[in-house]
Order: structure tokens, then sequence, then C-alpha cells
């Protein structure tokens, strides 16, 4: 190495040092918390299950919730196909089971994009409300039109006696 090479290391190791040394004097770490002691006891609130989530839920029977009211097709899943990719639809859920892209291979075989993690549901399925932990299960109907799908299935809303209201939504 030349001369400037060493000169200019050793200037960036003494900034370095003399920059981190300064830190620590201007702004010292903060004091350790101090950890509760065995003795200290955490009193836990009993409270209600709270339904305002499961309220809109998907099939929970509970007042505001919604069911499948309409008749299904089909359960079996089915592909639809374009110039770009190839997809498999399950109406369980009007969900995506599979989508592959025609174009772009992954060793010699299309890209597959959408992923099974092994819990049996698929991809894009539908959620009631703000509940994600109920997926919508219902088999939904399907009609393909030129180059789209459309899913479609008929619910009804539980009233406040448990019944099903005369309300319908698609």
């Amino acid at each position: 190495m030349d001369k400037n090479t060493i000169i200019a290391i050793v200037l960036s190791v003494v900034v370095i040092s003399a920059g981190l040394a300064i830190q620590s004097i201007f702004f010292p770490p903060a004091p350790p918390v101090e950890a509760a002691t065995q003795g200290e006891l955490i009193e836990e609130i009993e409270q209600a299950p709270s339904y305002a989530l499961s309220s809109q839920a998907y099939n929970s029977g509970l007042p505001g919730s919604f069911q499948q009211t309409g008749e299904a097709q089909s359960s079996t899943p089915f592909h639809f196909e374009t110039d770009v990719f190839s997809i498999e639809f399950n109406p369980k859920g009007a969900a995506v089971s599979s989508l592959k892209l025609k174009k772009h291979d992954d060793k010699g075989s299309p890209v597959e994009m959408v992923f099974s993690n092994g819990t049996g549901q698929d991809a894009f399925m539908l959620y009631g409300g703000n509940d994600t932990t109920n997926p919508i299960d219902a088999l939904f109907n399907y009609e393909i039109k030129g180059d789209r799908v459309e899913l479609f299935q008929t619910f009804g809303v539980v009233g406040s006696d448990g019944k099903l209201t005369d309300e319908e939504f698609t």
C-alpha cells in the first residue's frame, strides 16, 4: 500500500473512534429498567367475551351475522385460462387455489403464484367485517363471461331472535 492509503485508513479510524467517544459522553445509554420482583402481583381483570367482531362473522349464529341462503351449483374446483395465466378457483369460499403464469417457467413448468401452507385455506378468501379468524366458506356459484369470472351467492342476516331475517344480500 502506498503512503496516502495508510494515512486515509488511520484518519478514518481516528474519526470513527472520536465520534463514538463523543457520543458516549454527550448521549449516555439509558440506565437499565429494574425488573419486577416475584413478590409483586399483577391483578388480572376478568372481562366478558366481546362479540363486536363475532356479530358480523359468517355462520356464527349470533345476531347480526350472516348465513348462506342460496343454493350452490357445484363444489368442484374449476379452471379458467387466458394466454397469460391459468387459474383454479374453488367455489368453497370463492377462493383461488392455483394461479400459474404461462409465459414464465420455473424448472420447465409454469410459475405457481399461490402457495399452500397446509391449512386447507386457499388464497384470497373472503371474511365478514373485521373477523379475520373465520373465513366465509360458503359454496359460491360462478359464471364465466368472456374474459372474466363472476362468483356470487345469496346471504341472509340473523336477527335478534336468532332466525334469518327476510333481507337477502348477494
